[in-house]
């Protein structure tokens, strides 16, 4: 697995072994602690192949590097780092900062960094405290293939018989689902909660589908609005599930 450097001037830097340089940036959000406060970024290439990443509402910024790739020059500041976010078409400023994230995925070389990088934009993108990937096995039942935020590493390989909670009834019927109030709600699994120790308070589903065929479930938990996910965030990650089911068409499925 490659080797990445996430740096922050407030922060500092820190090596982190990833996929990709979106996978990276999560794994280096988290360990500065930051993810919880950021929900819009936009992010910008550079010839020498760093990535800059700007949090819009706070300025603040990162930049990902090949841990063998070259150090950023120092003149490449924060400040100087100017986002479209500002532009007079909103859409297209989101579009400046969504379509980076989605590359990721559709760029990916396998199926385990596909649904790493399909994660990382989930984390990126949505305003959520946690999420998570879980995918068909040929058994029959869905894994936890990938997934970040609170207590997360304990849900690594965690398998679910089919049609179990949440995730078993949104593949079962390939939709959408939000639920406001998990615990009130006979479909909910409480047990995967017992074993993590993390409360569900919030949580939108989408599946991971392509003409039919289900691959899995994406899941993001937690709402940073306090009325729950609304249409918009539900919108948002089924446009990354489904990016992630047109790449598991190329790379395969069920293959590592």
């Amino acid at each position: 697995m490659a080797g990445f450097r996430v740096t922050s001037r407030t922060h500092g830097s820190i090596e982190v072994p990833a996929s990709n340089w979106l996978v990276a940036l999560g794994k280096g959000l988290e360990s500065f602690g930051v993810v919880g406060h950021m929900d819009r970024i936009a992010c910008e290439v550079l010839s020498n192949g760093s990535i800059l990443v700007r949090d819009v509402r706070s300025g603040q910024g990162f930049v990902v590097q090949a841990s063998d790739g070259p150090t950023l020059v120092e003149e490449s500041t924060e400040e100087e780092f100017v986002s479209e976010e500002d532009d007079d078409d909103p859409e297209t400023a989101r579009e400046t900062m969504v379509t980076p994230l989605l590359a990721a995925v559709s760029q990916a070389t396998s199926r385990q960094q596909s649904i790493d990088a399909a994660m990382a934009c989930a984390q990126a993108l949505m305003h959520a405290e946690a999420g998570s990937v879980l995918m068909y096995e040929p058994s029959g039942a869905l894994v936890f293939a990938s997934a970040f935020g609170p207590e997360s590493a304990k849900l690594q390989n965690l398998a679910i018989a089919a049609g179990t909670g949440f995730a078993g009834f949104v593949a079962n019927r390939n939709a959408a689902l939000s639920i406001r109030e998990p615990y009130q709600d006979t479909r909910f699994c409480r047990a995967i909660d017992a074993r993590t120790g993390y409360r569900t308070h919030s949580l939108l589903a989408v599946p991971v589908s392509l003409k039919g065929r289900v691959y899995g479930v994406m899941e993001v938990l937690n709402a940073a609005a306090p009325h729950g996910f609304d249409a918009s965030s539900m919108g948002m990650l089924s446009r990354i599930a489904s990016t992630l089911a047109v790449r598991l068409t190329v790379v395969g499925a069920g293959e590592s």
